[in-house]
C-alpha cells in the first residue's frame, strides 16, 4: 500500500471492495479503449513498460522555428509537433518564482515543490525507486552538468546517500578520480548496475563522444530488460542559449529532434513505449522578422535577445498513456503522471481478483442450490 505518494489507490481499492464492483465494470476498466486526440487516435489507459525522457532546459516550443524556418519549406513538421499531448508547465516552487533549471528538473522526478539547493532537495522520493518496485532498470544520462546541478550532489548528503539506490548514472563529465568507474558508449558487453559511471572520453579537456551517442548506445542495451527507464539531462542547450552561441543551439536541439523521430517511429511499432519531452526555466527569443536574416542564422550567431526565463515551460508526450500529459500543470505534477498508469494497472489488477473471487462465491452458491433441490 505504501507504492503511491498520492493516496490515490488504496482510497480506490476500499471503495472497490465496498461496493463490489460487477463484472461489467471490471471488464470496462480492464480494457484499453481508443480515443482521437489532436486528430490522431491514441490508445487509453495503456501501461509504459519502456519510458525514454528528454529534460532540456531553457527550451520553449518558440524555439522549433529553428527547425521549421531553415526548410526550403516552412510547413515541414517537426517530430516534435508530432506529440500525441502537449502541456504547459508552472516553473515555480516554495521557495523561487523562476526556480534556477536544476531545481526544476529535481521537482519533475521527485513530485516535490521543497527544493532550495541543500541536502533537503534529496528527502523526496524520485520516480525511478517507485519503478525499481515494479522490476524497472533505469539509467540516468547526464550531458554539460555542472557538479552542483548533477544529481551525483546526492551522495555527499549523509542522510541522502540511497537517493540513487534503483539507477544508474551515466555522466559526461570528468571523473574525480582515476579509479572511479567509467563507460564508453563502444564498451562490449553491456553491464548494468546502480551507481555512478564516467564517460571515458570526457576525460581530457572535451568529450570525444557525442550526447546521441551516448543516449543510442544507452538505449539499446537498457531495451533488452522488459522495462526501462531512461532519462536524459541535458543542460547543453540552455547553455548555448545564455551564451548567446544560438547557432549551436540549433544544432543540439536538431540533433535531439532526430532522436525524437526515431523514438516515434519505435512507439509506432510497440504500443507499450512512452517518450516525454520537457523543460524548466524556458527562455524567450526574439528571432528575426525577416527571410534573409535567418539565413545568416544557417552559418553564423545571430543577436537575438532574450529575457528573464519564462513562468512556463513545455511538456510534450507520445506513446503509452501521453494522454495523461495535456494541460497546464504546475511541474511537480509530472511524476504522478508517469505513475498513474501503473496505479491503473494495480486497480484493475484487483477488479479482476474481486471478480474472479465472486464468479467463485457463485459457482459454489448454485453448485449449494442445486444440492439442496436433490
Amino acid at each position: 500500500m505504501k507504492f503511491f505518494p498520492f493516496k490515490i489507490w488504496p482510497l480506490r481499492i476500499a471503495h472497490l471492495m465496498a461496493l463490489g464492483l460487477t463484472v461489467f465494470l471490471g471488464g470496462l476498466l480492464a480494457c484499453a479503449p481508443t480515443a482521437l486526440i489532436g486528430l490522431k487516435p491514441q490508445g487509453l489507459q495503456e501501461v509504459p513498460l519502456k519510458i525514454v525522457w528528454l529534460q532540456i532546459p531553457g527550451l520553449s516550443e518558440d524555439h522549433f522555428a529553428f527547425l521549421r524556418f531553415q526548410n526550403l519549406s516552412a510547413a515541414t513538421v517537426t517530430s516534435f509537433e508530432e506529440s500525441t499531448c502537449w502541456g504547459k508547465l508552472w516553473n515555480f516552487n516554495l521557495f523561487h518564482l523562476r526556480p534556477p533549471a536544476e531545481q526544476g528538473l529535481l521537482a519533475q522526478v521527485t513530485g516535490s515543490t521543497n527544493q532550495q539547493s541543500t541536502c533537503q532537495d534529496y528527502q523526496a522520493r524520485p520516480v525511478w525507486s517507485y519503478l525499481k518496485e515494479l522490476g524497472f532498470h533505469s539509467g540516468i544520462l547526464e550531458v554539460a552538468v555542472r557538479p552542483e546541478q548533477s544529481l551525483a550532489a546526492a551522495q555527499h548528503c549523509p542522510e541522502q546517500k540511497d537517493f540513487l539506490t534503483g539507477t544508474a548514472l551515466w555522466r559526461m563529465a570528468k571523473a574525480p578520480t582515476s579509479k572511479t568507474g567509467q563507460f564508453h558508449y563502444q564498451d562490449r558487453p553491456f553491464h548494468w548496475q546502480e551507481g555512478i559511471l564516467y564517460d571515458r572520453s570526457c576525460q581530457q579537456t572535451t568529450c570525444f563522444a557525442s550526447p546521441v551517442d551516448n543516449f543510442w548506445y544507452l538505449q539499446s542495451q537498457l531495451s533488452t530488460f522488459p522495462s526501462y527507464l531512461l532519462l536524459v539531462r541535458d543542460f547543453s542547450y540552455q547553455n548555448a542559449l545564455q551564451a548567446k552561441k544560438f547557432h549551436q543551439a540549433q544544432t543540439i536541439l536538431a540533433d535531439w529532434e532526430k532522436v525524437y523521430a526515431s523514438l516515434m517511429a519505435m512507439k509506432a511499432q510497440d504500443p507499450s513505449i512512452l517518450v516525454i519531452l520537457s523543460s524548466t526555466s524556458a527562455i524567450g527569443l526574439e528571432f528575426p522578422p525577416e527571410g534573409p536574416a535567418w539565413n545568416v542564422l544557417k552559418t553564423q550567431d545571430q543577436p537575438i535577445s532574450y529575457h528573464r526565463p519564462l513562468l512556463t515551460s513545455l511538456a510534450l508526450a507520445a506513446g503509452a498513456s501521453a494522454e495523461n500529459f495535456c494541460g497546464i500543470y504546475q511541474e511537480a505534477n509530472l511524476l504522478e503522471r508517469i505513475l498513474w498508469p501503473h496505479n491503473q494497472k494495480r486497480v484493475n489488477q484487483e477488479i479482476k481478483k474481486i471478480n474472479k473471487l465472486k464468479a467463485q462465491q457463485a459457482k459454489e452458491q448454485a453448485a449449494a442450490s442445486e444440492r439442496s433441490s436433490q
